[in-house]
Formats: structure tokens, C-alpha cells, sequence
């Protein structure tokens, strides 16, 4: 349930709600932000490819909370790490790296066999079984996860 509603407020977050500033904005006469500008471009990016690729009948609207794009491997990959921070670490503390790390992985953990990270990245990603769905074998800056990395690496 959790990871659902990450995903939700993540679709809403990137896409719905920069535009709905924007448009704020403008009735105000104001300027939007760099961000939401960059966030609404990628929006209409995202919805002319949706227009080009996919039938008259299926409304982008419907796209947009859709399970075909909550399972997009980024969107799955980014929630489903976020998620297992708030259900399994309910008390972590942030750390400055955060956003870095979880975009990073979310961009290589669905495309690339080995994969490696902090410890703490490398537990919540396990958790999530981020490595079972996606095939991927994760290594943390921990003693025997270096040999296990260089042994898997001497093995290619």
C-alpha cells in the first residue's frame, strides 16, 4: 500500500502539480520556477510521446495513473526504495546523498547486472527485493561484499 502511494504522490509531484503552479503563476502574472518549467517540459514531452504511441481511445489522463506507468522501472525503482525507507526505517534520518543515491540507482539497478552502493542503500534496496525483481546483484562498501565484488568481476 505504501509503495502505491509513493508512486501516486511521485506521478503527482513531477507532473500535475508544477502545472498547476504555472498556470497559478500566470494568472497572477508571476514567473514560474526553473524547476516546475523543467518539470511541465517534461510533461508535455511525456504526453505528445504517449499522443504519437498509443490509440485515440486511451486518454493520457488515464496513462498518468495508470499501473503500465507506476511500473515504468525508474518510477518502481525510486518508489520502491522510498517506500522501504518509510516502512521498514520509519526513523531514519534523511542523509544529504539521498536524492542522489535513489535516483542513481533507480536510473542503473533495472539495466546493469552488478550494482553498487552505500550499505544503508544496498540493506533498504534489499529489502524492497529490488535485486530479485530486477535480476541484479548488489555490493556495498562492506568487507565481504568488495571480495564478493571482485571475485564476481574476476569470474567476466
Amino acid at each position: 500500500e505504501q509503495l502505491k502511494l509513493e508512486k501516486f504522490f511521485f506521478v503527482k509531484q513531477r507532473w500535475f502539480e508544477p502545472s498547476q503552479r504555472i498556470r497559478e503563476n500566470l494568472k497572477r502574472g508571476e514567473s514560474a520556477s526553473a524547476v516546475d518549467k523543467d518539470r511541465y517540459e517534461s510533461f508535455r514531452t511525456l504526453k505528445t510521446a504517449y499522443e504519437r504511441f498509443c490509440p485515440e481511445e486511451h486518454k493520457f489522463g488515464d496513462f498518468l495513473t495508470s499501473e503500465v506507468l507506476y511500473e515504468a522501472p525508474f518510477i518502481d525503482v525510486y518508489c520502491s526504495i522510498y517506500a522501504a525507507m518509510n516502512v521498514y526505517l520509519p526513523n531514519r534520518k534523511d542523509k544529504a546523498s539521498d536524492w542522489d543515491d535513489v535516483a542513481i540507482l533507480a536510473t542503473a539497478l533495472p539495466y546493469c547486472g552488478v550494482v553498487t552502493t552505500d550499505t544503508g542503500m544496498k540493506d533498504i534496496c534489499m529489502r524492497a527485493g529490488l535485486h530479485t525483481k530486477y535480476g541484479a546483484e548488489i555490493f556495498s562498501p562492506r568487507l565481504g561484499d568488495v571480495r564478493g565484488l571482485i571475485a564476481r568481476l574476476a569470474d567476466c
